[in-house]
């Protein structure tokens, strides 16, 4: 209570020393702070954030505040620089930066008395302030969050001053003489003012056929008068010097100065008056009136028309004559982000003269505009000049991206005289680069116009400034003319070009090698400029011929080619067309296949005589696609003795259409001086030709026969019958339907053989006498022998038979055949063609037969036999090893599923085993199990006796151990085991834990346990410090049994630690000098109940001694004055937050209370407060609504601000009240022990 009470005086004696620091928190230069970046604390502010006159301002002042954290994402275009880049923003982007720049200010200035918000802009990052300089300091608002700068909405003007009259040209902004429009003749024959016809916009109209339109231009300027008759104003905006919007709409558009109705006609001015005064008389004109009736406005004006135009997508270009010398910082942000959303912005240069510039023309992003006469010699009032970046402007973050230097204006215009409209229906004559500036907004206009396809703001400025033409052919800009004069044909030739479309290609469909093609087809220029272009026809990818044309937009011709295919082109179908760059029309066109006569199955006489007649008759074929006339065919023969020596025997013309066939019969007479032999006699076209062996004989005769089966006397077709003298053949032919042949040849002795695949051949000799005699040579022939043949292998795939034996039947079971296999198991037996059985055998084999198997003439038949082996079988004796009497009732396994027992003799016997290798396995209780492993072959018989050597056999008769083992420490355990074994023998125990741990030594051995004894052995078990805690299962196990008992896992003692660290309730230690927390919490006290256990809880975040909210409960109670709390990860000796927890739970002095999540270590923030951010504090409100009303913000000449009185005595006297008390509840501790 004491300690209560003390912090409530100490909390009223901070709230009446420092109500500034309560209720509004600290401002710039003070040391306190709380746990807001909402206010940047400056002890100092930069000179120039805020601007000149206004530090020393009194009263209530309107103020232009700007934010840092500009949206631009790095829109390149503008200013000399060469970007292929389009917009990169949109005005969603640039509306939600700023709004969130903004925020922390809004909500200042809403609870700030003395501070109002008049207007927010978001094309520049900016807002409208009043400020009572009585209540706040100027400087007050730069320690507002995200505010960078400071200054006044300053004054813009028409061509930022009047310059003197020099010789004949016309004072700046001053009517010239003529009462009406003057014109020059242009090269088009139309008339139209001097500035219209330099910039050549008559000639785009003619060529291109585009007067702007679809294209909008917004006026920024003093109104446009819609009552002219050159003026059609499609779109209107008004906004008054604070940038509130005053009228929108058409109907509402007037001009009460005329400069904006002058620079609106130069723009798209008609020709009413018979003089053609605008360069784009047909874009939309869109009027801002940002200026008054003297030629005035302001700078928020000015962003205000901007952001209404750059929001407007229709609106394509931000025509701004105006400005203000020098360069305008403040200007940089609006200009850079209308041109990130696309928008190409039209500026004059200032009318200052040379070495000089106005803003926003001078802004690199702009598109600066100079002025020249109707001479195209620049004004002497033109501004221009070349700026440095770095010494020029100063916000190094606007304007890095840009060049060390750059030259002011970008390009000149027609601005010295321009004769253009005027506000009541008139005209007059205008000099200023005012006057410059809209020409070249109109030629924008005509390049968005005559364009079909999308044209950026950034190739805008790059073209314009590209296509300028210098008067003095200089190839980098200067500072009077920039790159030169708008050139607006070349500009528009420059984002336009034509397009040559190919249509109604027309040719024909079929050609052969050496045809001429004629081929036509229509071009058209569907481009949106006129041009020249190559037409080409083209075959098969090749250019065959071409021809030039040239056309206007919308114009057509007809082109024609011929071309003469080439002889060698290959028959196929091939693409042809013509050709432009920018368009082609094809289509296939078939080389067809000429004319070509195949020849194919020649039959000619097999021999002939010297002298006697050759006859051959042959297929012809026209494989071509176009039809042969009169084509040679010939018969030719080659002379035995000299195969170079061929002779045309015989030669005829034939004429096929295409893939026509025809049957030819060619006879000859064999030359007399031939040589006598075999030679070849052929029939050729000019494409082919087949040919046929012969023979040429001095006298020739004939053999002719039957040819017979010789079981059935059936005759037999089809054999092959062959007729040598010697070892040469003289004559072949083959049997017919009949069995019967004829074949002639030389007269002399000869031999006849007839076979094919199936009969086996048969031999005549007969002889011919001379010239015209005939033999017969009849024959009968016998069917070939078959081949049956395979592998006898064995039926479990391991080591085939040896010495097997093969036996064939036939169908009365009669052996006809046997064969041995051989090593490899293969077989093979010649058989007469038939049905057969085939048996296999071997021995310690089974036998197996296939039946049926057919064997045909001259073909090898496979069958495969695979013989089962015969079982084999195992016995034998099983004895103890050790005194070698015989084992009863032990298992032999064999192949892991055949076993038998031994009889009282120990005896066994297993018989039907397979062959190949078996394991063994021999097993008896009290005996240690014997392997043994062997292999058995077909039909085999083995003894196999095997001896067990006796061993111990153990049960666990007893487990015991400690029923509780701490977290961190161990537990002894003793395992019992008894010996029903045969010997004397050691036994191991293997010991698991069910859940982590560590058991040693594991497995535990007994030693030598004696037959019917018991031996025991302990072990320990031990746990981690993080090991669970509740029930834990020890087994202990041998081969013949196991025994399980449990144990509870239990918390370990706490302590301290050396590195300050407490454990689970436990007291940190001290650690490197740091102090030890606190340990386990108290029991509840007497009459205390622990009935809500959802507020029961050990957070430190949630334990405080706050005096407003003091209570019993173990959980919450806490005896410190700060915030000491049992939770030994949140008790400190911090005076201001003492608690372990350094996230959330503090022991602010001004905020004891139990909500932790507002609560911080600010001395100053009354309830937890986070100041000038806006966020909610402790006490739910937020920082705005923390500010005192009768708070005094304002600048003294004293170490702190806004008349708040000083806070550190304050600060000092609560230090030492909170410390004496903390020394007294450190003693009462001390006294508790």
């Amino acid at each position: 209570m004491v300690a209560a009470a003390v912090l409530v005086v100490v909390s009223l004696l901070v709230a009446a020393v420092a109500p500034g620091a309560v209720a509004g928190g600290l401002v710039a230069g003070s040391s306190g702070g709380g746990n807001s970046d909402a206010v940047d604390p400056r002890p100092s502010p930069d000179d120039d954030a805020v601007a000149p006159g206004l530090r020393s301002a009194n009263g209530t002042v309107e103020v232009v505040v700007r934010f840092a954290g500009d949206a631009r994402l790095g829109a390149d275009g503008g200013g000399a620089v060469e970007s292929e880049d389009s917009a990169t923003l949109s005005t969603t982007d640039l509306k939600s930066n700023a709004a969130n720049a903004q925020a922390d200010f809004e909500t200042f200035a809403e609870r700030k008395p003395g501070v109002a918000v008049e207007q927010s802009f978001w094309l520049a990052n900016a807002m409208l302030v009043t400020v009572d300089t009585e209540s706040v300091a100027i400087e007050r608002l730069l320690d507002v969050r995200g505010v960078e700068r400071v200054h006044g909405n300053f004054e813009v003007e028409l061509d930022s001053a009047a310059a003197a009259e020099s010789g004949n040209t016309p004072q700046i902004g001053a009517p010239g003489p003529a009462a009406g429009p003057t014109s020059t003749a242009s090269a088009t024959g139309t008339n139209a003012t001097y500035g219209v016809e330099m910039v050549r916009a008559p000639e785009v109209w003619e060529t291109f056929g585009t007067r702007g339109e679809g294209a909008t231009v917004a006026v920024f300027d003093t109104g446009i008068d819609p009552e002219h008759p050159d003026l059609n104003v499609s779109g209107w905006a008004e906004y008054d010097a604070n940038g509130n919007l005053v009228s929108e709409g058409p109907e509402d558009a007037y001009d009460d100065d005329g400069h904006g109705t002058h620079v609106a006609g130069t723009v798209a001015g008609g020709n009413t008056s018979g003089t053609a005064i605008g360069v784009a008389p047909e874009s939309d004109l869109y009027g801002i009136k940002v200026l008054d009736d003297t030629g005035s406005g302001t700078f928020l004006q000015v962003v205000a028309g901007m952001e209404h135009a750059t929001e407007n997508e229709g609106i394509d270009v931000l025509q701004l004559s105006l400005g203000g010398d020098g360069q305008a910082d403040e200007f940089i942000e609006p200009i850079q982000n209308a041109r990130s959303a696309g928008k190409i912005v039209v500026a004059s240069s200032g009318n200052s003269g040379s070495g000089t510039s106005s803003s926003p023309g001078n802004v690199y992003e702009s598109f600066a505009v100079g002025a020249v006469d109707q001479n195209a010699e620049v004004a002497y009032f033109s501004g221009g000049e070349t700026l440095n970046t770095s010494e020029d402007w100063t916000k190094d973050a606007l304007t890095s991206d840009w060049p060390d230097e750059y030259v002011v204006p970008d390009a000149s215009a027609p601005g010295v005289s321009v004769n253009s409209s005027t506000a009541g229906g008139g005209y007059r004559t205008l000099s200023g680069t005012s006057m410059a500036a809209p020409h070249v907004s109109g030629v924008a206009a005509l390049m968005l116009s005559a364009s079909t396809r999308e044209v950026s703001d950034d190739e805008l400025s790059d073209t314009l400034r590209d296509t300028a033409d210098h008067p003095e052919d200089a190839t980098e800009p200067d500072t009077r003319y920039g790159t030169g004069v708008v050139d607006g044909f070349e500009a528009v030739s420059s984002v336009t070009s034509a397009e040559f479309a190919v249509s109604e290609f027309d040719a024909a469909a079929e050609t052969d090698p050496g045809a001429t093609v004629e081929a036509a087809a229509t071009v058209t220029n569907i481009g949106d400029g006129p041009g020249t272009a190559t037409v080409e026809y083209r075959f098969n990818e090749t250019v065959g011929n071409d021809t030039t044309v040239s056309l206007d937009p919308g114009e057509s011709t007809l082109v024609s080619f011929t071309y003469v295919v080439p002889d060698e082109t290959d028959p196929a179908e091939y693409a042809h067309g013509v050709y432009t760059e920018d368009s082609n029309q094809t289509s296939t066109i078939t080389v067809r296949k000429p004319p070509s006569y195949a020849v194919a199955n020649l039959s000619a006489t097999d021999t002939a005589e010297l002298g006697g007649p050759l006859n051959a008759t042959v297929n012809v074929t026209n494989d071509g696609e176009v039809a042969g006339d009169n084509r040679t065919v010939e018969l030719k023969l080659a002379d035995p003795a000299n195969a170079s020596n061929v002779s045309v025997l015989a030669a005829e013309n034939v004429s096929l259409g295409p893939r026509n066939a025809t049957t030819l019969s060619l006879t000859g007479t064999v030359p007399s001086e031939f040589g006598t032999g075999e030679t070849t006699a052929t029939v050729a076209s000019p494409e082919g030709e087949a040919s046929a062996s012969i023979r040429i004989g001095e006298a020739v005769g004939t053999v002719n026969g039957t040819v017979t089966d010789a079981e059935t006397n059936d005759t037999l077709a089809d054999m092959d019958v062959v007729v040598r003298n010697g070892t040469e053949v003289v004559g072949t032919t083959e049997t017919g339907a009949e069995g019967s042949y004829a074949v002639d040849v030389p007269a002399t002795e000869l031999t006849v053989t007839a076979s094919n695949a199936t009969y086996a051949p048969a031999n005549r000799t007969v002889a011919l006498s001379g010239p015209g005699d005939a033999a017969t040579a009849n024959l009968s022939l016998a069917l070939r022998n078959g081949t049956l043949s395979g592998v006898v292998n064995a039926s479990d795939g391991l080591a085939r038979p040896s010495n097997a034996t093969v036996t064939v039947t036939n169908e009365t079971d009669v052996a006809v055949a046997t064969a041995d296999a051989a090593g490899d198991g293969a077989y093979s037996v010649g058989l007469r063609p038939g049905s057969y059985n085939v048996t296999a055998d071997a021995p310690d084999f089974e036998h197996r037969t296939r039946a049926d198997i057919d064997i045909s003439p001259n073909v090898t038949t496979n069958e495969d036999l695979a013989l089962p082996p015969r079982p084999g079988s195992l016995s034998g004796v099983v004895t103890n090893r050790t005194d070698g009497e015989a084992v009863p009732s032990a298992t032999v396994t064999v192949g892991g599923d055949r076993t038998d027992a031994t009889d009282a003799n120990g005896t066994y016997a297993l018989d039907a085993l397979d062959r190949g290798e078996q394991e063994i396995t021999v097993s008896a209780d009290g005996y240690s199990e014997e392997r043994r492993t062997l292999t058995l072959t077909a039909n085999d018989s083995r003894e196999l006796n095997v001896s067990l050597s006796p061993r111990g056999v153990f049960a666990v008769t007893n487990l015991s151990g400690e029923s509780e083992i701490e977290q961190g420490s161990s537990g002894g355990f003793a395992v019992t085991v008894r010996n029903d074994g045969r010997v004397t023998d050691d036994a191991t125990v293997d010991v698991a834990l069910n859940r982590s741990g560590s058991v040693s030594p594991t497995p535990v051995v007994i030693d030598d346990v004696a037959v019917g004894d018991t031996g025991s052995n302990s072990f320990s078990v031990s746990l981690g410090s993080g090991a669970s805690t509740g029930t834990y299962a020890v087994t202990a196990s041998t081969p013949d049994g196991e025994e399980t008992v449990t144990f509870v896992g239990v918390s370990g003692e706490d302590g301290g630690t050396d590195d300050g660290g407490g454990d689970d309730g436990g007291g940190g230690g001290g650690g490197d000098g740091g102090g030890g927390g606190g340990g386990a919490q108290p029991s509840p006290p007497a009459g205390d109940t622990d009935d809500e256990p959802e507020d029961e809880t050990d957070d430190s975040t949630n334990e405080t001694d706050d005096a407003t909210n003091e209570t019993d409960d173990s959980t919450n109670a806490t005896d410190d004055l700060t915030n000491e709390t049992g939770d030994p990860t949140n008790a400190t000796d911090d005076l201001t937050n003492e608690t372990g927890d350094p996230t959330n739970a503090t022991d602010d002095l001004t905020n004891k209370t139990d909500k932790p999540v507002n609560a911080t270590d600010d001395t100053t923030g009354g309830e937890g407060e986070s100041v000038d951010d806006g966020r909610a504090d402790g006490d739910g409100e937020t920082d705005a609504e923390d500010v005192d009303a009768g708070d005094d913000d304002t600048a003294d000449g004293g170490g702190s601000t806004d008349g708040a009185p000083g806070f550190g005595l304050a600060v000092g006297l609560l230090a030492v009240l909170a410390a004496t008390l903390l020394a007294g509840r450190r003693g009462e501790r001390g006294g508790r022990g």
